[in-house]
């Protein structure tokens, strides 16, 4: 993994090999994730590598999703995104910190990759939504930080108030005592009429981080109009 050049080709040539063997191309692919999960260091070659896992699954599930569009094609097994999503969930609780920061890193990298609109398996999506509320109070402050990247993804802008991603977000924006868990659920949270206020608050945080990851949200995701009368214009 050397640069990210050569992804959409290595993804091209394992879509081949598992259309040979489908159920071993699953448990080999899986055994190969497991070596990065233990790595806590943040290496730009394994950076990349993550990179790369959440683009492979999301043209799975493109490709996938077209096969499914043809009868004779269709598979009665689940979706490798289903399989690979309750692979991770299952090491989503383990004892290693490292673990559980590389599966919600490579869940969000998933998420981010599949787009707005798609539709999980409703087990997959009930298992993803209680373990990441449970990984959002984790004791590893890297933890909840990427619990709040993975809620962010899970939110339903359209009905704030009640949504559970949002509420979640915005206790830890309020409440969590890491300022960079605080930093990063302000990135996630999808900023609304109900949670604007909070992000408008976090101006007075007591962490430097956090007030400009504030201004930074509050100036990139809130439109502003100002009326300007004709007698306060400049000549």
């Amino acid at each position: 993994q050397r640069g990210f050049a050569s992804h959409r080709r290595g993804c091209r040539a394992l879509l081949k090999s598992m259309e040979r063997d489908v159920d071993g191309f699953r448990q080999s692919f899986s055994d190969a994730v497991h070596r990065i999960l233990l790595i806590q260091s943040q290496e730009p070659s394994v950076e990349r590598i993550v990179e790369f896992i959440g683009l492979f699954v999301a043209e799975c599930e493109a490709n996938e999703q077209s096969q499914r569009e043809i009868p004779s094609q269709e598979r009665e097994d689940p979706s490798f995104c289903s399989f690979f999503f309750r692979h991770l969930l299952r090491l989503s609780s383990v004892q290693g910190r490292s673990v559980r920061f590389r599966v919600l890193q490579l869940l969000a990298r998933i998420l981010k990759n599949l787009g707005e609109g798609v539709e999980l398996e409703e087990s997959v999506a009930e298992s993803l939504f209680l373990e990441t509320l449970t990984r959002a109070n984790d004791k590893a402050p890297r933890v909840r930080c990427m619990a709040a990247r993975v809620l962010g993804f899970l939110q339903d802008s359209g009905n704030p108030g009640d949504d559970e991603p949002t509420n979640c977000l915005m206790k830890m924006i309020a409440r969590d005592s890491s300022p960079f868990v605080r930093s990063e659920a302000l990135e996630a949270l999808a900023v609304t009429q109900f949670s604007l206020p909070l992000v408008i608050e976090r101006t007075k945080d007591i962490s430097d981080e956090v007030r400009q990851t504030a201004f930074q949200v509050i100036a990139s995701k809130v439109r502003m109009i100002f009326p300007i009368s004709a007698r306060s214009r400049t000549p």
